[in-house]
């Protein structure tokens, strides 16, 4: 029995590598879209400052990878803010991106950056005008990211990462702008 256990075990071990190998095709698709808040709203990370930001030393963008194998999608959302959006806000985003691209997965990450506006799970006063329009244009600019999908391959490298800090200004009168 050992030994015709042994022989249909090292049958069914050639014929794995003469299977054929099916893939699923692979598209993707990039989009960038601008989510600087206006001056006057509360900075994150900045816990000894009194007064909100009083303007933009650089724009805050949210970039999209759309991908596309078969016919699922996913959208990974990088986010020039100090954390992610509270959980209303990533369902908000999540179903905007099902209802007009069809995405099945969106993940959102954060840089951990200083100098973004501060963001809260929840807000006693309903979210904020600035957040309810990034998450509008984080919206479009997933469905864009998957209208812009073209063949593409998946492959490894190597290479250098240059890793800036975030630009603080010190005002004269002792403030900071960021």
């Amino acid at each position: 029995m050992r030994d015709a256990n042994l022989l249909l075990g090292l049958w069914l071990a050639t014929l794995i590598p003469s299977a054929p190998v099916m893939a699923a095709s692979l598209k993707a698709g990039v989009s960038k879209v601008d989510i600087t808040p206006p001056a006057g709203v509360a900075l994150w990370g900045y816990s000894s400052r009194k007064t909100p930001a009083q303007g933009t030393l650089d724009p805050l963008y949210a970039r999209v990878l759309a991908l596309e194998a078969d016919s699922t999608r996913l959208a990974l959302v990088a986010l020039d803010l100090g954390r992610t959006f509270g959980p209303a806000s990533i369902r908000r985003i999540r179903e905007m991106a099902k209802n007009s691209s069809r995405v099945d997965y969106v993940l959102l990450v954060a840089s951990h950056m200083h100098s973004g506006p501060a963001i809260q799970d929840e807000y006693a006063s309903g979210t904020p005008a600035w957040e309810s329009t990034a998450l509008e244009k984080i919206g479009r600019a997933i469905d864009e990211a998957c209208q812009r999908a073209v063949p593409a391959r998946l492959g490894t490298g190597y290479g250098v990462t240059y890793i800036a800090h975030t630009r603080l200004r010190l005002n004269t009168d002792g403030g900071r702008l960021g």
